[in-house]
């Protein structure tokens, strides 16, 4: 069976962005909608730290975006990028849909070693999170809440 440990490691990753602490926190909570919009943030004294998981091969950088909620499903996904490179989509199809019956809030975590490493690659440690939404509809049903935005290492 090609392919069927992805799931296994994908799980992996994910268990360790949620067991660690954030390092970085972005303001928030940002709110997503018809129109890009950004999260920025100052690595502070975290930019060695952030740099050594990201170029490392045993450790990765994590963007987690956490209590991500709609009133609706919303039709539109939002491309997430730091430093111009993408690293995942937010879009919400029951969990994280205020309306459904058994509501609960979504979490993201994205593996983003490359694009941190981009972002602190000019030594002024100021990274740029980006939500641009994309899909069929030109205006989403429903705007989306992100309440929490923060940097994890794993």
């Amino acid at each position: 069976m090609s392919g069927g440990t992805g799931w296994i490691a994908a799980a992996a990753l994910s268990l360790a962005a949620a067991a660690s602490a954030p390092v970085v926190r972005f303001p928030a909570p940002v709110v997503l909608g018809a129109k890009s919009v950004s999260a920025v943030a100052d690595a502070g004294d975290e930019r060695a730290r952030l740099l050594a998981a990201a170029r490392s091969r045993t450790a990765h950088v994590f963007l987690h975006l956490g209590g991500v909620s709609a009133a609706r499903p919303p039709g539109v996904i939002w491309r997430v990028r730091i430093a111009g490179r993408a690293v995942g989509a937010v879009a919400l199809y029951g969990t994280g849909i205020r309306s459904e019956p058994r509501f609960r809030p979504a979490r993201f975590d994205f593996v983003c070693d490359g694009a941190i490493a981009a972002a602190l690659a000019d030594g002024r440690g100021r990274i740029v999170v980006t939500f641009a939404p994309a899909g069929p509809l030109a205006r989403p049903r429903a705007s989306v809440r992100v309440e929490r935005v923060d940097l994890r290492v794993g």
